[in-house]
């Protein structure tokens, strides 16, 4: 909820992803949840999704090394530690937009005990 709350109320990232229709899901151990963009407008929500564009999983606590700045997402790609399937390709074409959920997310992420 507070990460929806954060990425449906930026005004930084409002238009970011133009009408892409972008979707992320993320697995964790057994929590689902993703992350879509329609109309310009980012929205969190717990669950699958019924047409993830891309997909990421792993496990808690490489999640919450990544989140905490403790290790790279890319590290955890190259270790088999964070799975990535479907478009690939969709994250480079967004990368920009992509870059700017970090910023959007940094108050969730301090007050989130790991």
């Amino acid at each position: 909820a507070a990460l929806d709350a954060a990425a449906s109320a930026s005004v930084e990232l409002a238009g970011a992803f133009g009408a892409s229709g972008l979707v992320l899901e993320y697995v964790v151990d057994a929590t689902t949840y993703h992350l879509g963009v329609e109309d310009g407008v980012v929205r969190v929500r717990p669950g699958a999704a019924a047409a993830a564009t891309v997909r990421f999983s792993t496990d808690r606590a490489t999640a919450a090394a990544v989140a905490q700045g403790e290790a790279s997402a890319q590290h955890a790609f190259m270790t088999g530690s964070l799975r990535i399937g479907g478009d690939v390709t969709a994250i480079l074409a967004h990368h920009a937009a992509l870059a700017r959920l970090d910023d959007v997310f940094a108050p969730v992420r301090a007050a989130t005990t790991y």
